[in-house]
């Protein structure tokens, strides 16, 4: 799972959940800008997947902070459909 965030509070900590579930949370910058990666196999800048991690499937729920989407399908998957972005 890899989330994005840029023009939100700066130096802040934002929840990221999925379907009300706590997954992780985005350090933003000065600028309002963070990330957080989450994978089964963690590399360099990732975080492995909390014991907790979800099942997604369409129709989840994504919530960063106050914003909120959901999955849709892309490709017969679960995924953001492209171009998916919170604003």
């Amino acid at each position: 799972l890899s989330v994005k965030v840029s023009g939100a509070a700066v130096d802040s900590s934002l929840d990221v959940s999925i379907d009300t579930v706590i997954v992780g949370q985005v350090a933003t910058d000065s600028t309002g800008a963070g990330s957080l990666v989450l994978s089964s196999n963690p590399g360099e800048n990732e975080q492995p997947l909390p014991a907790n991690f979800p099942t997604i499937s369409a129709g989840s729920t994504i919530t960063v902070g106050s914003l909120s989407g959901t999955f849709g399908t892309q490709g017969g998957r679960p995924g953001m459909h492209r171009g998916g972005r919170f604003r």
